[in-house]
């Protein structure tokens, strides 16, 4: 419940699931309608062998590096590449990214990255004060929407590195997996398919809820 009063009180990330629900559904119905398979795909991408993964690798670390919502570019990576190479994609260029995000934070400190991101200051004080491990995975699974806002958290709250890297591989671990679900919805060949596919995303959604709150409340 206190997730989604959060999620209801941000309107740019309302508009940003919102418009996300859209352009699955419209996905969805253009799959169905002319049939298109997972072997269609590959047949479409082999002519640009492994420099569309490049591609793909590459835009997904700069995307993360900026304001703009990366979520969009993981859900396609993972319907053109697959569940299994499009995931590790993902997986390792956001990696990339977070940790570039995490030296440059602490590079240049807090007097430049309030500046240039002065939305960091409401969650500086929410959460900087008390950036346990487990609260760093929880806010990397919970900003999915957002910019990389945990990279800044943890290098300007003395987050060691190290520290850093482990909260971040283990809270991009069921963020990726609930992307690859959801975008290898289009290609299941029956509703309870399709049901099965958003359910598992919705239980990894709901238990981080519920330990954001219990977290919360200690």
């Amino acid at each position: 419940m206190a997730l989604l009063q959060s999620i209801l009180q941000n309107k740019r990330v309302l508009i940003s699931l919102g418009l996300l629900l859209a352009v699955y559904l419209l996905l969805l119905f253009i799959f169905r309608e002319y049939g298109i398979s997972r072997e269609q795909i590959n047949s479409f991408l082999a002519p640009l062998g492994y420099w569309g993964l490049l591609a793909a690798f590459l835009i997904q670390i700069l995307t993360s590096m900026t304001p703009l919502p990366d979520a969009p570019l993981a859900f396609a990576t993972m319907i053109l590449y697959g569940p299994y190479i499009g995931s590790i994609t993902i997986f390792v260029a956001m990696l990339i990214a977070t940790a570039i995000n995490y030296m440059i934070a602490h590079k240049l400190g807090k007097k430049y990255i309030l500046r240039r991101f002065p939305q960091t200051a409401g969650y500086l004080n929410n959460y900087g004060q008390n950036a346990s491990v487990e609260s760093l995975v929880l806010l990397r699974f919970f900003s999915f929407l957002t910019f990389d806002i945990v990279s800044y958290i943890a290098a300007l709250s003395g987050v060691s590195f190290s520290k850093f890297m482990f909260s971040s591989v283990i809270g991009l671990i069921p963020l990726v997996i609930s992307h690859a679900l959801v975008s290898q919805g289009l290609f299941a060949s029956s509703p309870l398919e399709l049901l099965v596919l958003w359910s598992i995303p919705a239980l990894i959604l709901l238990s981080a809820s519920v330990a954001r709150r219990i977290l919360q409340g200690r």
